[in-house]
């Protein structure tokens, strides 16, 4: 039995050059199988730490197979905790090189003695 044989019309004025559209029921002993479209995924994300030794790594075997796409975003935390002094030089030369990769050249410097107190220069 073809599929055609499974259902049944309820008008039969098929002839012409403009056919009524016929409704087609489904038999009653058959159940009514409903097909979703398939979907794939549309956007892709993860968030972690990466050791400063494997930034260029994650670049080229991650990020590179998404460099060309407009909606590729990533946002970036830094933090260096340094020994001793951050020096005014060290401050300057970090602006200076985000300004000329066209990045917001704002730093954030805590001045402090004691971990988790201090001063805050913006």
């Amino acid at each position: 039995m073809s599929v055609k044989d499974n259902y049944t019309p309820t008008d039969n004025s098929t002839r012409g050059e403009n056919p009524t559209p016929q409704i087609l029921k489904e038999p009653k002993d058959k159940p009514i199988e409903i097909k979703l479209p398939v979907t794939s995924p549309k956007l892709l994300k993860w968030s972690g730490a990466i050791a400063p030794q494997k930034w260029m790594n994650f670049y080229s075997k991650v990020l590179t197979k998404f460099a060309t796409n407009k909606d590729l975003k990533l946002n970036l935390k830094v933090e260096i905790l340094i020994e001793g002094e951050i020096t005014t030089h060290n401050i300057e030369d970090t602006k200076v090189a985000l300004a000329e990769l066209g990045l917001d050249n704002h730093v954030e410097v805590i001045i402090s003695k004691l971990r988790g107190w201090g001063l805050t220069v913006k």
